[in-house]
């Protein structure tokens, strides 16, 4: 059963009681189907009328509605009691045997109802003036098409609804995903760059404690030629060692190569001792590039660990 808005009710209402009056009839009714019967849903407001809004009448053959909703029709019935085809007619218990009514569609075809006129006699200018009812009923069809828009633009409003906190609920679900997996990611890159250090380190502790200190030796050792492929080899690891000094901050810029290699060393964790014999310096040598380091990193008057400082600057 469909919910016409009251607004369409008093519309129709005042139809019906035009077309009643305009009409000179006892009964002008608006109709709707609710298998398995039809309702009276607007009915004139006119003396002698006994249909009142909400009567039910079973849908079945021989009733005057019923043809013209099954033929989707007009049915001008003149004199019922001389027809044996309405003589089971409900309406002749009220006398109604003259009967005109068009049906009401919806936009897609489906049957609505019946607009429709009763009378207890015949009813010449009711059947002069059909096309009045026919105008009316094109008001009304109006209103059903409004209704049918209605009902199609909430339908649609409910399923956007329903797509949104499908999609919302979605998003949320992917959003999380994302977290976690970016946090995963962030604990996999921490990690490989933690190894990458730890890796970068031993290879420069193992040249540096194992390879470095005895170069010297073998320098001395090597015949003339032998010496500069000796130079070579030293050149050659301590640029691979050197890498540390080009992660360091722009703060180390400043440094000469001989004060870059010594911080390099001392951030690796050698004495002065250990510096003095890898590099082939003196102690002394050492300790003057130990105190420009601290003076041009601004170090020279705190008591912090010269070692510390280069480590932190590493990482």
């Amino acid at each position: 059963m469909t919910v016409v808005p009251a607004e369409m009710v008093g519309r129709w209402q005042r139809i019906v009681d035009l077309l009643a009056e305009l009409l000179r009839v006892p009964a002008g009714l608006v109709m709707e189907a609710d298998p398995p019967v039809h309702r009276v849903l607007v009915s004139s407001d006119t003396p002698d009328n006994p249909y009142r809004p909400g009567d039910g009448f079973l849908i079945r053959k021989g009733l005057y509605c019923d043809t013209v909703m099954a033929t989707k029709a007009e049915l001008l019935v003149r004199n019922a009691n001389t027809t044996a085809e309405w003589r089971d007619n409900p309406d002749l218990e009220f006398g109604m045997s003259f009967y005109l009514g068009l049906p009401l569609l919806w936009p897609d075809g489906r049957v609505f109802g019946t607009i429709c006129v009763l009378d207890r006699s015949d009813n010449e200018r009711a059947a002069r003036y059909r096309e009045l009812l026919s105008e009316f009923r094109g008001t009304i069809e109006n209103d059903l098409t409004l209704i049918a828009t209605l009902e199609e633009n909430r339908r649609l409003a409910t399923e956007l609804r329903s797509s949104l906190d499908r999609l919302e609920e979605r998003v949320a679900e992917r959003t999380a995903e994302l977290g976690e997996a970016n946090a995963a990611l962030r604990v996999l890159l921490r990690r490989l760059e933690e190894s990458r250090h730890e890796i970068e380190q031993q290879v420069m502790d193992g040249l540096c404690e194992r390879v470095l200190p005895h170069l010297p030796a073998i320098r001395a050792a090597a015949p003339g030629p032998g010496r500069a492929y000796v130079d070579l080899l030293e050149s050659g690891i301590r640029g691979i060692t050197s890498a540390f000094s080009k992660r360091l901050s722009a703060t180390l810029a400043q440094l000469t190569p001989a004060e870059s290699e010594v911080a390099q060393l001392i951030a690796e964790g050698h004495s002065t001792k250990d510096i003095a014999r890898i590099i082939g310096r003196a102690v002394s040598t050492v300790e003057f590039h130990r105190n420009n380091l601290r003076r041009k990193l601004g170090l020279d008057s705190q008591k912090v660990s010269l070692r510390g400082y280069l480590s932190s600057m590493e990482r």
